[in-house]
């Protein structure tokens, strides 16, 4: 029997949304509408991804993100972390985050296994999305 995989979201819109395509592909996920800030009891998990919380609580908590993601992972665990990029030259989109930053927030527990410049997908994928780093780390 296939284990269901944990998906975590503050936002109630947000995890239909996600259930609705995850229903779609066959997924089997337990949806947990929660502030991933707050202390959890679930995890510690193998893999971890986010795309969008980091970059977006980064702003107010970045010690409080990094403290989650140790709490949520155990040795060895890898992240994948999509977030937006400071070196993104047109107005709007996603909240901002530059390399500094981010080598800065995760020196301390986390190798950095692969730090490279992507873009978010769009609707339909016929545009280019906003700028994006695409981060791999793996916890000490």
């Amino acid at each position: 029997m296939a284990r269901s995989s944990p998906a975590i979201d503050i936002a109630p819109t947000a995890l239909k949304l996600a259930k609705d395509n995850a229903d779609k592909a066959g997924a089997e996920v337990r949806w947990i509408q929660a502030d991933v800030l707050s202390p959890l009891e679930i995890g510690p998990f193998d893999f971890i991804f986010d795309r969008g919380c980091y970059h977006g609580v980064r702003r107010q908590n970045a010690t409080g993100y990094v403290g989650a993601v140790r709490r949520l992972s155990h040795l060895g665990t890898r992240i994948l972390i999509i977030a937006g990029n400071a070196n993104e030259t047109r107005s709007g989109g996603p909240p901002r985050v530059s390399e500094a930053e981010i080598r800065q927030d995760f020196a301390d527990g986390f190798t950095i296994l692969s730090l490279r410049e992507t873009r978010f997908d769009t609707a339909g994928g016929e545009a280019k999305g906003a700028l994006a780093w695409a981060i791999l780390l793996q916890r000490k």
